[in-house]
């Protein structure tokens, strides 16, 4: 995930937005209606002395998929850590889902953050490939590996959380995809987590 430093009043605060912060060419041509950043959507409503108050805070953000807003499928609500001081935060996790945690407060901040994820299905698929790729390689540096009983029950079990538990079916068509997509990014992980035990 990209960092960027943002210069707030009196203190460097660290923006890890990562995609309102990418500066590909397919995010920007994807986003291009977005009129503001998703920072500017939401500090506005905030008064500047409470941003003083805790050392990171999370936004709500608001996933739009297809032509529709996703409000299901473990989707939304969606809080994320997304503004901290510098030097408060540290990055963990698996690339490319790192997140950040913070050392110290953290604090929420008012409104929505608005996202788009993938332009359309086919980046849809790309991004589960890229990711997933990236994803296999580092748990498999770390050690990790993957046994047959990951590849059957993982993938089912993501689909049937997103979709029944998470009440994906509430978005309709959408959320069916949302789910069974969610379900074959697992297979693929652990997929080629196995591929590259069974190489080494």
């Amino acid at each position: 995930m990209t960092a960027v430093a943002h210069d707030f009043p009196s203190t460097a605060w660290v923006d890890a937005y990562g995609a309102v912060i990418n500066a590909s060419e397919d995010y920007r041509a994807a986003s291009a209606e977005w009129t503001h950043g998703s920072v500017a959507l939401v500090l506005p409503a905030v008064a500047l002395f409470t941003l003083f108050a805790f050392v990171a805070y999370e936004l709500n953000r608001r996933n739009e998929y297809l032509g529709a807003w996703i409000d299901h499928c473990g989707w939304s609500p969606q809080w994320r850590l997304r503004l901290a001081r510098r030097g408060q935060v540290r990055f963990t996790g698996h690339g490319p889902h790192d997140a950040m945690v913070a050392d110290g407060r953290v604090g929420r901040l008012t409104g929505r953050l608005c996202h788009r994820p993938y332009r359309d299905l086919a980046d849809h698929v790309a991004k589960i490939n890229r990711y997933t790729d990236t994803s296999a390689r580092e748990r498999h540096a770390a050690g990790e590996r993957a046994g047959l009983g990951q590849l059957v029950l993982r993938p089912p079990a993501r689909f049937l959380r997103m979709y029944v538990l998470r009440a994906g079916f509430l978005d309709g068509w959408r959320g069916l995809l949302v789910s069974a997509l969610g379900g074959v990014y697992v297979l693929l992980k652990y997929a080629k987590l196995r591929e590259l035990g069974r190489k080494a």
